[in-house]
């Protein structure tokens, strides 16, 4: 079973073999990582999704090794980006 990290520090999603500790691969976010992630077949094609937050409101789908991000611009509240208050 693979472990899925996410560093607040550096910005990072890290997928590591759960048997050795060594990197399968890892994602950069925009922002500082706000929610544990979730992993499901958000998209139905049979492929693990992991799912996350970051501090500034955007949610991101990665899909697979490549990670390829399903939800690049789908962000929970647009106010949130700019700074503007609620």
């Amino acid at each position: 079973m693979d472990v899925i990290y996410g560093s607040k520090f550096d910005q990072k999603l890290y997928v590591l073999r759960g048997d050795t500790g060594a990197k399968i691969w890892s994602y950069t976010l925009s922002h500082q990582i706000d929610a544990s992630p979730a992993v499901a077949d958000v998209d139905g094609d049979g492929v693990m999704d992991i799912v996350l937050g970051d501090k500034n409101g955007k949610v991101y789908a990665l899909s697979g090794p490549e990670a390829k991000n399903k939800a690049k611009d789908f962000l929970l509240n647009p106010q949130m980006q700019t700074g503007s208050e609620a």
